[in-house]
């Protein structure tokens, strides 16, 4: 900003003609650059130079000057002046910036050319001396390695000299800042008039200037991915720019309180030895930086928690002109150790999410909300250095949490050229006060699966941490048994990666904590991108149906518009009142209604407009519905969603490889299942990020692991909901002791005496071989599972089983009435059985729907015609129809042990003996089955099941909280068969130049399988299917149906050394079929993606997953023909394309536009056409005229009803 002031000066800014009167006279000067005294200059605009009138006009100077200025006049402001948002504009790349110099008019005769000034860059015209000169010239400036925020406050200085002998003499200049032109629509002044000023003496501080003359130009900006915008010199504007639309203004930066400081820094603090650290914030917006005060941590009362935080309390002004291109607010947050300082992380606010632009739009706010800072892990061998700290910042947020800064952020009037600070009121911190009021959130995770794990860490411990704040497990010396997942040694997938051995047994955590009231914005944005999906799922569905059915796409788009008319008129008229709410949010809601009325209106429009026609509906629909989309896509976004990332970490022997970070809203519960996030409680593929920016670069196609979760986020109290969708599963919760015994390197005998510790041997738990811990009881007896044990009877060591049958119902007299209860083959059962247990058991509750074989409605029932419900009679609906007379679902009931007894801790390991250990060779290295020579250590992982205690004191509630840990427990595992069907691919990368060798990985849970590899072909026909024989997946029917796991597929390269080349990826839903009445799957094109969500090439394909338990093998489709490789399959005959054959007519009307040395003036031409190296040539015909131009007819063999 100091830069600007002291070049252009704020009279210069805006832009005014003078009013004053002409100088005396002329006197010869040598040429004038950019490097004059910076102070006179300053100093001679401001005494010159006077503002323009109230009503805008032009000043009005003396007759001479109206005389020749003609018809030239001052425009109105541009009305879409400034109303382009640009995003990313801190970003470094290529710029160039066109001026047009068109002619000039009341300029002194003479030989006159034009010299422009940018970035210390010099351009000048050729020399012109007609009367009224005339250059129609371009200078173009190129200025590389430069933001569009840094371009935007450069000065652009045009001036006209007149050129002498041995030099030259400025007879006029004009000067504005690059952001006038920026902000300008399409970001350019086509063909206007600028009034050029006399230059002034930097020798007499008395001087006066004049305007003398005026000059015609263009002026644009645009970078190497666009196109300048047409220059129309014959523009009859008269219209004079001068590019005071710029206005300044001052951001004021409140900072308040610096809450929940992460345990880590708190732990810093206790080692200092009582040394003070001070933490300060700086604040940066563009090239304007101000630091606050560095403070202490100090306790303070919020509420009824008594915390600790650290008060600056202080607000910061920096000068800025508006509009602004400036992308982000920077924050980063310095820890000072006396005379040392240095950042420890960052955070950051989009402008163009605190600001609408145009006269409706409204300033830059924000707040009073929080903002959360997050740093990088210490990783060993990798220390930032000071002078590299702001290429660390730029690398954007890390994985770490530090703590979170509540802050406000306004406009106020301009104050000065230079940064200034004070103190915040008293008023706006007891305001601010009202925006800490805390309320208690919940958030469960359940790792269903983990896979494509990178072979680097094979032989590594693999453990996850979750996190959201300052809770949880945020780092691998602040771990805790309840959010933390057990490490174990991933297994292989015999293929390439590796999986994680979890089988019924799901590790879950658990991450409690507090936060502010975030539930009405959360809301509101998801509802409005339940409108951006349900749009974006027609939009899929309306591109696959292609050209030719242009009926069933409007058909189709016209239900969803009308679909999104209720539900955008419904959010318009929703307001939370009971949220608290500030200046921005207030705001938003103007303009969010604002923006509703016209996307309605523009409906409307679509819907009865009759000038569409119908060859051209199908194209016109897509657009106007991607454009729909795009619209309301931008309604959802809120800067004020102030929760903090959900933070899942990925360890290997200790040290983090990998994380991911989840945002609370995706995973949000709300009762209304409108304002419920997308993945709130479904399972979601997710691929871990490297911790550090040089592995993100090194390894940009590859990734530490795919974790498959499921995650959910809500109000305490609300926990119901997580217990319903994890049903059939329920939670439950252990208690784990590990016994450990070692032995001498050279020793083969392991020392009898036990230690019984946590999983680290950092506590000893011997005391709780007896006893409970405190808050929790026992329930059942002790049991041994180790990390490797996947599929493990959930009832062991308790007294309770559940016993099932099937229940039947005919409809009779308009009602469903019991008929029977049956086995699964039908077998009826005695009712007196149902209620008499055997000899030493007895029945607990009633018969209740097991959901776990809920495959069906809600209530878990299935319709059939007959009372035959298996085998290839019993045909059944999971929807009742007209004709079905009966139905039938699976119950259970409870049945307890009379004589159970609860084992000791003692007698059960003696009766173990010498077995169920598992080996290690030292305390931090992963644990395994196999006893090797050169292990020292071996353990054994004791659980038992526990519950919570009813009775618990208040004060106490948080202790032994976290000892258990959590697992989703099911209770029952199906059995499943997936088939892949891979046709043939289209436009893969090449392995090498003009060549490739093309297969399909693919990865399902814990197994994968590939396909043969296809040579010399960029489009290779694979026709395999891959079948993945008797997996195993917990959990019921219907919920599988429902939410299935993701397949992971990759496109692979295979040179002939056998090393591999990524060629892309997906991973997509397959098709679930548990009756031979459900849908059977197609053959869709899948598009590979690769890093930065780039494209390339695609992939015909389609998947389907069979339920295949031991009753219903009958039930599945017949295995596909085999191919003349042994246990290969081929693609069943009823998912291929049918192929017909087209004739393709090419007419050939002669040849234009070619240079005679590059055609030799041949006296015959032929064409060449044809497809995958089949080349054709057509009979030569001469270059004269053709009466009768040849035609070209070649035969295509192609599919004519393409699937995608």
């Amino acid at each position: 900003m100091k830069k600007i002031k002291d070049t252009v000066g704020k009279a210069l800014v805006k832009n005014t003609v003078s009013k004053l009167a002409k100088g005396e006279g002329e006197e010869e000067e040598p040429m004038t650059t950019q490097s004059a005294t910076t102070e006179k200059r300053l100093a001679f605009w401001k005494k010159g130079s006077t503002s323009e009138g109230e009503d805008g006009d032009s000043p009005s100077g003396s007759d001479e000057d109206a005389e020749g200025s003609g018809n030239l006049h001052y425009g109105e402001p541009d009305k879409n002046f400034g109303r382009t948002v640009f995003v990313e504009a801190d970003k470094k790349t290529t710029w160039h910036v066109l001026l047009r110099v068109i002619e000039g008019r009341d300029l002194k005769t003479g030989s006159l050319r034009v010299r422009a000034y940018l970035e210390g860059i010099q351009k000048c015209t050729r020399i012109c001396s007609q009367g009224t000169p005339r250059w129609k010239q371009n200078l173009v400036f190129m200025l590389k390695d430069t933001s569009l925020q840094s371009l935007a406050s450069e000065t652009l200085t045009i001036k006209v000299t007149r050129a002498k002998r041995f030099s030259e003499k400025v007879k006029g200049e004009f000067c504005c800042l690059m952001g006038a032109v920026i902000h300008s629509p399409g970001q350019a002044v086509i063909s206007k008039w600028i009034a050029m000023r006399a230059p002034f003496d930097e020798e007499d501080d008395e001087g006066i200037h004049e305007n003398c003359g005026f000059l015609k130009v263009s002026m644009c900006v645009f970078s190497t991915t666009s196109c300048p915008p047409r220059m129309n010199d014959e523009l009859n504007d008269e219209e004079i720019w001068s590019g005071a639309q710029l206005e300044e203004l001052s951001l004021r930066v409140r900072l308040f309180r610096l809450h929940q400081i992460a345990d880590e820094i708190h732990r810093e603090l206790d080692a200092n030895g009582g040394k003070p650290i001070k933490f300060s914030i700086r604040v940066t917006f563009g090239g304007e930086s101000a630091e606050s005060s560095a403070e202490e941590v100090g306790p303070y009362n919020m509420g009824e928690l008594l915390t600790s935080v650290v008060g600056f309390n202080q607000e910061i002004f920096l000068p800025m002109l508006w509009p602004t291109v400036i992308s982000k607010v920077n924050f980063q947050l310095f820890m000072c150790k006396g005379r040392k300082k240095r950042c420890i992380g960052q955070a950051s606010i989009l402008t163009r999410s605190m600001y609408e632009p145009g006269r409706e739009g409204f300033m830059p706010t924000f707040g009073p909300s929080f903002l959360n800072f997050f740093g990088f892990e210490k990783l060993k061998r990798l220390k930032w250095r000071k002078e590299k700290e702001k290429n660390m910042i730029q690398e954007g947020e890390g994985s770490k949490y530090l703590a979170r800064l509540l802050v406000s952020i306004d406009c106020v009037d301009y104050i000065g050229e230079s940064v200034q600070k004070t103190f915040i009121d008293h008023s706006s911190l007891v305001h601010s006060r009202r925006f800490e009021k805390m309320h208690r959130y919940s958030v469960f995770c359940t790792f269903f699966a983990c896979n494509l794990i990178n072979p680097m860490f094979a032989s590594n411990e693999i453990a996850f941490f979750v996190s959201m704040g300052e809770y949880g497990s945020t780092g691998a010396g602040l771990s805790r048994n309840r959010s933390s997942v057990l490490g174990a040694m991933p297994d292989h997938d015999d293929k390439k990666y590796f999986s994680m051995p979890w089988g019924n047994h799901k590790p879950m955590a658990e991450v409690p904590g507090l936060w502010e009231e975030v539930d009405g914005r959360i809301e509101r944005s998801n509802a409005i991108k339940k409108v951006v999906i349900m749009l974006d799922k027609v939009l899929t569905t309306a591109k696959r149906l292609g050209d030719g059915k242009n009926d069933q796409v409007a058909s189709l788009a016209m239900e969803a518009l009308e679909h999104m008319e209720c539900m955008l008129a419904r959010l318009k008229q929703s307001s939370d009142a009971n949220s608290l709410s500030n200046e921005l949010d207030i705001s938003w809601q103007k303009s969010r209604n604002m923006t509703i009325e016209k996307i309605l209106k523009e409906i409307d429009g679509f819907k009865f407009d009759e000038t569409h026609l119908f060859e051209e509906m199908g194209e016109k629909v897509i657009r106007f519905l991607q454009r729909m989309k795009d619209h309301v896509s931008k309604l959802a976004e809120d800067c004020q969603i102030s929760a903090p990332y959900i933070i899942i970490k990925m360890l290997a022997s200790g040290k983090v490889v990998g994380y991911s970070k989840i945002p609370a809203e995706e995973i949000y519960f709300s009762e209304n299942e409108a304002f419920s996030g997308e993945w709130c409680g479904q399972i979601r593929a997710i691929r871990m990020r490297w911790p550090t920016a040089a592995d993100r670069k090194s390894r940009q196609e590859d990734f530490p692991s795919v974790i498959h979760v499921k995650m959910w986020f809500g109000r305490r109290g609300l926990e119901w909901s997580w217990k319903e969708t994890i049903r059939p599963a329920e939670v439950k919760a252990y208690f784990e002791i590990f016994g450990y015994q070692r032995r001498g390197r050279l020793k083969s005998a392991w020392k009898e005496t036990t230690e019984y510790t946590n999983e680290h041997g950092t506590e000893n738990l011997a005391e709780y071989t007896t006893t409970s811990p405190f808050g929790w009881n026992y329930m059942g007896n002790w049991v041994v599972r180790n990390t490797h044990d996947m599929w493990v009877c959930s009832s062991d060591g308790r007294e309770t089983c559940d016993d099932k049958v099937f229940e039947v119902q005919e409809w009779r007299d308009n009602e469903w009435k019991i008929i029977k209860f049956t086995d699964y083959f039908g077998g009826e059962i005695d009712k007196k059985t149902m209620h008499t247990p055997a000899k030493g058991w007895k029945y607990e509750g009633k018969w209740v729907p097991d959901t776990h074989q809920n495959y069906g409605d809600k209530s878990g029932w299935v319709y059939a015609i007959s009372d035959v419900f298996w085998g290839e009679a019993g045909t059944v609906d999971n929807e009742r129809r007209a004709d079905h007379k009966f139905r039938r679902r699976c119950i259970k009931r409870t049945r307890k042990a009379l004589d159970f007894r609860n084992q000791n801790f003692e007698a059960y390991e003696e009766s173990l003996g010498d077995t169920k250990w598992e080996y290690a060779t030292s305390q931090n290295k992963p644990f395994h089955y196999e006893e090797f020579s050169e292990d020292c250590i071996r353990r054994r992982r004791f659980v038992m099941e526990v519950e919570r205690q009813k009775d618990i004191p208040k004060a106490q509630e948080h202790e032994m909280y976290f000892v258990p840990r959590l697992y989703e427990v099911h209770e029952v595992t199906t059995t499943w068969q997936l088939r892949c069907y891979f046709l043939w691919a289209k436009d893969l990368l090449p392995v090498a130049k003009n060549s490739a060798r093309a297969f399909v990985r693919v990865t399902f849970l814990t197994r994968a399988l590939q396909t043969l590899v296809v040579e010399n072909s960029q489009n290779p026909v694979w026709n395999e299917t891959l079948i993945f024989e008797k997996v195993l997946i917990p959990g019921g029917k219907r919920q599988i149906s429902w939410n299935p796991p993701a397949v992971l597929v990759e496109a692979r390269g295979e040179r002939k050394d056998h090393s591999e080349i990524f060629l892309g990826r997906f991973e997509v839903s397959p098709t679930v079929i548990c009756a031979p009445t459900d849908s059977r799957a197609k053959p869709n094109w899948h598009t590979l993606t690769f890093q930065n969500s780039k494209t390339r090439g695609a992939i015909l394909a389609c998947f389907e997953l069979f339920y295949a338990d031991k009753f219903n093998k009958d039930e599945l489709p017949l295995m596909p023909a085999k191919k003349d490789v042994d246990s290969r399959f081929e693609v069943p005959g009823e998912l291929r394309p049918k192929f017909e054959d087209f004739a393709v007519q090419v007419l050939c009307w002669g040849v234009r536009n070619l240079k005679k040395y590059q055609v030799g003036l041949p006296k015959t031409s032929t064409i060449t056409h044809g497809k995958r190296g089949d080349a054709r040539a057509n009979d030569g015909w001469t270059c004269a005229a053709l009466t009768r131009p040849p035609c070209v007819i070649s035969i295509l063999h192609a599919w004519s009803r393409p699937s995608g």
